[in-house]
């Protein structure tokens, strides 16, 4: 008898996992039912502006996000009691400045992540990020019904976990490890009150955990194809002057 209840309750682990969608087709319907490709294509740039508060503590500041094709980005905050903190990537170099910290260029594995996390309509490029794909489950998360996949990061093998609603298609959470200058640290983002602004729907609320903080930034304007400077996105001064100077090759006697 014993046997038969394994061999029974493995059978029915092979068809729940039968019944579940395939990961790819969840990431290609979040991005139908946010717009679809031609919607996305539309849009080049995106100047973003809201708030950002602390939950616990109640710290609130303003928060404001320069993007740009296909992976230029600029995120600037001015946080009660912390001050100002920048961090932005040309699509080549990326760094971070901070009235706390100071100037900060970032390399390694920490750079490879900015310049990810910069891409432009990244929803749209799901292909560009992740290696492999999996569902691998049907589950209940932040009070939705969801199917949660598993997705393997090109740059790494990291394995960052998704969850997507059963009934929207939207995202719910995003839960991976962040590289930051103080090393990992596990994160996770949740995604809420999705509208649309100009051809595609987003997220307004976002809400991240991590390091025991919880943080939560609302967008209260969202402005697609604006205008944007290319002088917006070129490291400040005293990012510069912590990057090496080129060597100049001699010339042949």
């Amino acid at each position: 008898m014993k046997t038969l209840a394994i061999v029974l309750l493995a059978a029915c682990a092979v068809a729940e996992a039968a019944d579940l969608p395939k990961a790819e087709t969840l990431f290609e319907k979040y991005v139908t039912v946010t717009g679809g490709m031609a919607a996305y294509a539309q849009r080049r740039t995106e100047v973003a502006k809201g708030t950002v508060q602390m939950a616990a503590s109640g710290v609130t500041g303003t928060a404001e996000f320069y993007s740009a094709a296909p992976n230029s980005q600029v995120i600037i905050m001015e946080v009660q009691g912390v001050g100002r903190i920048e961090q932005g990537t040309d699509g080549v170099r990326a760094w971070e400045l901070s009235e706390v910290a100071g100037p900060r260029l970032k390399e390694g594995a920490e750079r490879i992540e900015a310049l990810r996390e910069a891409l432009f309509n990244l929803p749209a490029n799901w292909r560009k990020l992740y290696a492999k794909v999996d569902t691998v489950a049907a589950e209940t998360t932040e009070g939705i019904e969801c199917y949660k996949v598993l997705a393997t990061t090109t740059n790494g093998g990291k394995v960052e976990t998704w969850w997507f609603d059963r009934k929207t298609g939207y995202t719910v959470k995003n839960r991976r490890t962040a590289i930051t200058g103080m090393g990992e640290i596990p994160a996770e983002l949740i995604f809420k009150d999705f509208k649309k602004t100009g051809t595609v729907i987003q997220p307004l609320t976002l809400l991240q955990r991590a390091g025991g903080q919880e943080v939560v930034i609302r967008l209260v304007t969202v402005n697609p194809n604006a205008a944007i400077p290319a002088s917006r996105f070129a490291p400040p001064a005293e990012i510069r002057q912590l990057m090496p100077v080129p060597q100049t090759r001699k010339k042949a006697a």
